[in-house]
This record gives structure tokens, C-alpha cells and sequence, in this order.
């Protein structure tokens, strides 16, 4: 993965971040961080709309978020890895 922008938002709970990523063969990706205000731990879940995918998780205090437009299954298994990498 290479990152290919990054950018902060305001958010109510601190700021949130979000990056542009060349996912190599993932194809184009944004990650998204955020602290949505509740301490919890959900595992990776994939919603689909359209074209685009979302994984996404919680762990602790934060929020993620990996968006793309390829396969759902590999879109999960980059998120649980990405996730597993957190702890």
C-alpha cells in the first residue's frame, strides 16, 4: 500500500482522519478514522451500496472505515488485517 494523501477534519469528538491509498491490487482506497464518543469493540463488518464497500470496526475509542470498489471478501480480509495490526 502506498499512501497518496491524508487529510484532518474537526470532528466532535477530536479530529478524524482520512486517507487516499493506492491499495496495489485492492485498487483505489480511502481509510477513515474517527472517535465516534462510545468506547466499544465491533469486528470488521462489510456494507456494500452500489459499486463501493465499506469495512469497517471499532476499536476502543476509535472508529475505521476501508472503502473501495473491489471484491467485498478481499476488502474484509485487508480490514481484519489492518485491524489485527492495532492491538
Amino acid at each position: 500500500w502506498r499512501v497518496v494523501d491524508v487529510q484532518v477534519f474537526p470532528s466532535t469528538y477530536g479530529p478524524s482522519l482520512e486517507m487516499a491509498i493506492d491499495g496495489g491490487r485492492l485498487g483505489e482506497l480511502s481509510l477513515y478514522a474517527v472517535r465516534p464518543g462510545a468506547f466499544d469493540v465491533r469486528p470488521v463488518t462489510v456494507a456494500e451500496a452500489s459499486d463501493a464497500k465499506a469495512a469497517h470496526w471499532q476499536l476502543g475509542e476509535v472508529a475505521y472505515a476501508l472503502i473501495g470498489r473491489g471484491d467485498a471478501e478481499d476488502l474484509r480480509r485487508a480490514a481484519t488485517r489492518l485491524s489485527d495490526s492495532l492491538y
